[in-house]
């Protein structure tokens, strides 16, 4: 009877490759392991950094704003209420202007000059102040400077011009020119106290809308030749730096036609005579044509 000698060999050496096999893998095994500790031996502060990221957090905390707090906007003007159309126009700009940003807030407040003056007795001063020409003094506002030339320290905001309301019955054949000594305040006029007064062109479209509803008389209007009312816009020394391009960026967005050129609805010039009026009504565009803006003073003239 033959023996199976041949398969037994075979056995036999498939064993031994397979243990050769072994050995090589568990030989690199452990100097795959030995690799890995190395390099993480000598690179720690690699992993310390990874294991801490947050990939997600830094992509949200790249987008997000610092918190700044509040930027203070005083509007400062000479004749009350002061808390009117303009007021509330450059405190709607503002908030609008906010929501570009987060934690950018602004806080507009209007002021009359005495007012103003007694904040800053108290030590108390905004980041930006829009206030009428002639009113503070240059060395209150921050030099503005950009690559090729230093800007002024103030931007002109806006201009009121003035009118003269005259009742045409009053002077009979010697006309208008015997008005110039009937002059008196608004409120007189209004009441009916005197035949004529200068006032600005808002309230003559208020007085005009009066006579419409049948609570004054009947007047008329010519332009003044007084020099027109400039309101200014101005960035306080001592701001935060971290702050400066928010007021900057509030200051020229007032500035944009969008803005100025709405001003014209509630009896005010835009800063720049190119910026196209919108009129709300036939008689104050016949009226604004009418008037020469004449010479700008300058915001500390």
């Amino acid at each position: 009877m033959q023996r199976n000698e041949p398969a037994f060999i075979n056995i036999s050496f498939s064993m031994k490759e397979a243990g050769k096999k072994h050995i090589k893998a568990r030989i690199a095994a452990v100097l795959g392991i030995a690799v890995l500790l190395l390099y993480a031996a000598l690179s720690p502060p690699f992993f310390k950094e990874r294991l801490g990221a947050d990939p997600y957090g830094q992509w949200l905390q790249y987008k997000r704003e610092p918190p700044l707090g509040i930027i203070t906007v005083w509007h400062i003007v000479g004749v009350r209420p002061y808390i009117g159309s303009l007021g509330n126009r450059i405190d709607k700009c503002a908030r609008e202007y906010q929501k570009r940003f987060i934690g950018v807030y602004y806080n507009v407040k209007a002021y009359t000059p005495e007012e103003a003056r007694r904040e800053m007795e108290r030590g108390i001063t905004p980041d930006i102040m829009s206030f009428p020409a002639g009113e503070y003094p240059e060395d209150m506002f921050l030099p503005r400077e950009n690559e090729s030339s230093p800007l002024p320290a103030a931007e002109l905001f806006c201009l009121s011009k003035r009118v003269i309301a005259f009742d045409p019955s009053a002077f009979g054949d010697e006309g208008f020119s015997a008005a110039a000594s009937s002059f008196g305040t608004e409120e007189e006029f209004k009441r009916g106290k005197v035949s004529a007064c200068i006032c600005d062109i808002r309230s003559a479209g208020n007085m005009l809308r009066a006579v419409q509803m049948g609570k004054m008389r009947y007047f008329e209007l010519v332009p003044s030749d007084e020099a027109p009312l400039a309101q200014y816009l101005g960035i306080m020394k001592g701001i935060d730096p971290v702050k400066l391009p928010y007021a900057e960026g509030l200051i020229q967005r007032l500035l944009e036609d969008e803005m100025q050129s709405s001003l014209c609805g509630i009896g005010l010039f835009p800063a720049s005579s190119k910026t196209a009026a919108e009129f709300d009504s036939d008689w104050l565009r016949e009226l604004y044509e009418s008037l020469d803006r004449g010479l700008v003073p300058g915001p500390f003239d």
